[in-house]
């Protein structure tokens, strides 16, 4: 049985092969979906929320972006650093907790929060998290929330079969995987359905101008155990 580890112990440990560890779902359909939704950036102020090792991010700096991201994993951001001094990108990386974001200016064009939501345990967590991201975007500031779609998470697909599931169980805890080369690691997620993230927003005083739910089909060639009939992601576009 594989090892348990939670929060920064878990993002720390698969910090170095991350990129590995990003699911084929997520690097052909998340990637190309957020970078189309989040359209041209050039010479906005672009504020990555829980950047891990900072793929987003290099792609927006390419793009002529002028990029923040913070991550509470030190290892994460240690990882997003090198890359981006290698890339010669000038990406400003800090290590923070999304929860509280501190000493950040208030002059963001856009913030971006991707494949966060899950990994926290509290709604509370999740307000928290986008009132302080309301609080460093300009008015009229842009937000792109990016979560596995609430209605086929990992948690859903999993007991859809056998019907031993219960959507409407907000903060359910569940156990999770994530393959590194030849080794797995475990840790622990938590179930939320679109009323809470769309309760959220309201409270943070957001608006949701759109929501997009991205298509496997046509993107990859289809495997035997892949189910192309759902959407693994959803994406909202708000505004404030």
């Amino acid at each position: 049985m594989h090892k348990t580890l939670r929060g920064q112990a878990f993002w720390n440990s698969v910090s170095s092969d991350y990129s590995q560890g990003r699911t084929r779902h997520t690097k052909l359909i998340l990637d190309s979906a957020l970078l189309a939704v989040i359209g041209k950036v050039e010479g906005k102020k672009v504020l990555d929320v829980a950047c891990g090792a900072g793929a987003l991010l290099n792609s927006l700096a390419r793009r002529g972006a002028v990029c923040t991201g913070v991550d509470y994993a030190e290892e994460m951001i240690r990882v997003a650093r090198r890359k981006a001094r290698k890339s010669d990108f000038k990406i400003d990386y800090r290590i923070m907790d999304a929860r509280r974001l501190v000493d950040l200016p208030a002059d963001f064009d856009l913030a971006i929060i991707s494949l966060l939501f899950p990994h926290l345990s509290k709604k509370k967590e999740i307000l928290s998290t986008l009132s302080g991201v309301a609080r460093v975007l300009k008015p009229g500031g842009r937000l792109v929330v990016a979560e596995p779609h609430p209605s086929f998470d990992y948690y859903i697909r999993r007991r859809l079969e056998t019907r031993n599931f219960n959507y409407f169980s907000s903060g359910l805890k569940y156990a999770f995987e994530m393959r590194i080369g030849r080794k797995s690691l475990s840790s622990i997620a938590y179930h939320w359905t679109l009323q809470d993230y769309s309760d959220a927003l309201s409270k943070a005083g957001f608006l949701i101008e759109r929501i997009l739910e991205p298509n496997l089909l046509g993107k990859i060639r289809a495997k035997a155990h892949e189910q192309l009939n759902y959407p693994p992601y959803i994406i909202l576009d708000c505004s404030r």
